[in-house]
C-alpha cells in the first residue's frame, strides 16, 4: 500500500527538518510568551536555530532533483537532532553560573553531581563528533549530488 503524498513528504529529509523547525518555533513561542529568559536549551530565546533548520530544509528541497545518497541525508538529519543535546550540556555546564556558586546540602550530593557531570562529559564528545561528521556528510552529499548529476526518470 502506497502512503499518501503528504505523509511521504514528511519522511523525506526536508520534511523531517521542517517538522523540527516548527517544533523549535513552538518552543520559542512558548518560551517568549511565558517571559522566561531561556527554556534550558539556549542561553536566551533565539530564532537562529529554526532559521538554520529552515535553510537546511530549503537546500534539501531545491537539490532533491540531484542524485544524492539518502543514507548521508538521514545521517545529517540525525545529527541535527543531536545538536540540541550539546546545547543542553553547554547551557548547563558553561552557562552563566560558575560551578563554585552551586550550593549542595551535603557532601554526598556534591559527589553525585560530580559523577553525573563526569558521565555527561564522557558522552558529549562522541555526540559532538557525530554532529561534526553529520555536517561534513551534508557538504559532501551536496557536492557529490552536483557532480553525479540530475536524477533520471526511467
Amino acid at each position: 500500500m502506497k502512503l499518501p503524498f503528504s505523509f511521504r513528504w514528511f519522511l523525506r529529509p526536508e520534511g523531517l527538518i521542517t517538522l523540527m523547525t516548527v517544533f523549535w518555533l513552538v518552543v520559542y513561542g512558548i518560551n517568549s510568551s511565558l517571559g522566561y529568559d531561556y527554556f534550558g536549551i539556549w542561553p536566551e530565546p533565539t530564532l537562529l536555530w529554526p532559521l538554520v533548520l529552515f535553510v537546511f530544509a530549503a537546500m534539501y528541497y531545491f537539490t532533491r532533483g540531484f542524485r544524492q545518497w539518502s543514507g548521508l541525508q538521514y545521517f545529517h538529519v540525525a545529527s541535527l537532532v543531536i545538536f540540541p543535546v550539546l546545547m543542553f550540556h553547554w547551557a548547563a555546564s558553561v552557562g552563566d553560573m560558575p560551578e563554585e556558586s552551586y550550593v549542595f546540602p551535603d557532601l554526598a550530593s556534591r559527589h553525585r553531581w560530580e559523577a553525573y557531570q563526569a558521565m555527561v562529559d564522557v558522552l558529549i564528545l562522541p555526540a559532538a563528533i557525530f554532529v561534526f561528521i553529520g555536517q561534513v556528510a551534508f557538504i559532501v552529499n551536496i557536492i557529490a549530488g552536483f557532480i553525479r548529476g540530475k536524477k533520471t526518470l526511467a
